[in-house]
Parts: C-alpha cells; structure tokens; sequence
C-alpha cells in the first residue's frame, strides 16, 4: 500500500524497507526457536484431549454394568431392576420411615433376607448398620456385588452379599440383631420352619421385621389371592416361637410392618 503511494527510489522509501528488513531478520530467528515448541504443545494437547475423551467412554460404559454383559444379563437385570427400583416405590414403600422404626443402627448387625437388588441394603450401610444382604436369586447376588464395586468405601465394608437356600437364611448362629423382610415372607414355602430356623442366626433379644402387602386390592403388588394378612404373620411368629412387639398397618398405605423378638 505504502510502495503504491510513493516512490520506491525515494530515499524515505529505501529507509522503511530498510528497517522493515532489519525487523524481518530479527523476528525469523524466534519464529525458527518458537515453532517446534509451539508444534510439541498442540500434539500434547491433541493426546490428552484423546485420552480424556478415552477415559470419558470408559467412565460412561463403567456406570452401566448391564453394557457390559450378553444380551440375556442385561434382560436379567433390567427385569430385576423394574420389580424391585420403581421410581414410585419411595412414595409407597417410605424406606426413611422404615428405617427410622428399625434404628439406631451403630454396632447392629441386620440381615435383609429377600435383598433383591439392595434397595434397603444400601440404605442400611449408608446409616452405619453391618448389612448381611440375603437372596436366593444368583442374578440379584451379582448385582449387588456390582453395586458395591460402585458404593463409598464405608458402604462396602458395611455390606456382606450372601446366596442362601430357599429354606435356610445362611446366617451364622447368633449374627444378626434385627432381621429384615421387605416383600419376600408370602414367598416363603413353609413359613413356620423356616421362622424356627432363622432363630439360629439371631442373637438373643434380636428383632424381627416383616413388611408385606395388606390382604386387600392396592395400586401395586402381588394378586389380593396371594397376600397374607397381618393376623397370618402374626400367627405364624407366634407358632415358631417369637414374641409379637408391635403390629402396625397405619404407617404404610399398602404394606403392614409386623415386629416381633426372639424369646430369650
């Protein structure tokens, strides 16, 4: 632009292109120091960006362990995941209020029989309480070991996942202080026996809670022919020996919670 205006024989011309050529010669040599380290920076940055991508991929496939398995696990475990993990299932089942009637926890060892996928469990272990989450289904068993993998490291040290037998808890003799069954007693087979066996494992003076559907139509449960009613479970504790504590079926909307302790 400036050569366009003036005349390039002029000596004010001369000296611009003079000096502009003096700057020339000073900048190549920083731009020939300034270029690999410059090239260097881009590829690392251009790595880890790859890498974080990589690790974001592998985080993301890690928190779905169903991804991972063949496509009849990942039935398997999305069927147990909508019996037992409804979204609505803390309205009805209000495990806080659950938990509240079953505390304190600090030093108490429960036994959830009938786990399923955890859902008290892992709310039990959170609260302090050493968990002994229960169930005859192997498919359960291993997604509550895939779920600890993922807990806090306290809930893992507070969470012992065992596979029982339909007949036996497989509790040691004299382990647990309160015995929890969430929705699983009408399923037992001889429910008497298997109340006279469980005695076993608890200590003496520990507590048994039953929580099931009351005999009556519900928005969510098993079939009304199905049910037991809270007088069942009452008779049934008394037959094997316990003593009843409390009988409520005020607290929860569809369920009773049945209590009752060993007698010394």
């Amino acid at each position: 632009m400036i050569c366009s205006l003036i005349n390039h024989e002029s000596p004010d011309c001369s000296v611009f292109f003079g000096r502009f050529n003096d700057l020339d010669n000073m900048i190549k040599p920083v731009w020939i120091f300034l270029l690999p380290i410059l090239l260097l920076a881009l590829s690392c940055g251009q790595k880890k960006e790859g890498a974080d991508d990589a690790a974001d991929r592998s985080e993301t496939s890690n928190e779905n362990p169903v991804a991972g398995g063949s496509s009849d696990t990942a039935d398997i475990y999305r069927e147990l995941v909508t019996e037992n993990e409804q979204p609505n299932r803390i309205i009805w089942q209000k495990p806080d209020l659950v938990l509240s009637k079953l505390g304190p926890f600090e030093g108490k060892v429960v036994a959830d029989i009938g786990a399923g996928t955890g859902y008290f469990s892992f709310r039990l272990a959170r609260k302090g309480a050493k968990v002994i989450a229960v169930d005859i289904d192997p498919n359960a068993i291993e997604w509550m070991y895939l779920q600890r993998q993922r807990a806090a490291k306290e809930v893992q040290a507070n969470l012992d996942i065992r596979l029982a037998e339909s007949s036996d808890p497989n509790l040691k003799p004299r382990e647990a202080d309160i015995v929890l069954m969430v929705n699983t007693y009408i399923y037992l087979k001889d429910r008497v026996a298997y109340l006279k066996n469980l005695k076993k494992g608890m200590k003496a003076g520990a507590r048994i809670v039953i929580i099931d559907f009351k005999k009556k139509s519900t928005t969510v449960g098993p079939p009304v022919e199905d049910r037991l009613s809270l007088l069942d479970v009452e008779r049934d504790l008394r037959n094997a020996g316990y003593r009843i504590l409390e009988s409520d079926d005020r607290s929860l909307d569809f369920q009773y919670i049945m209590t009752a302790s060993v007698n010394d």
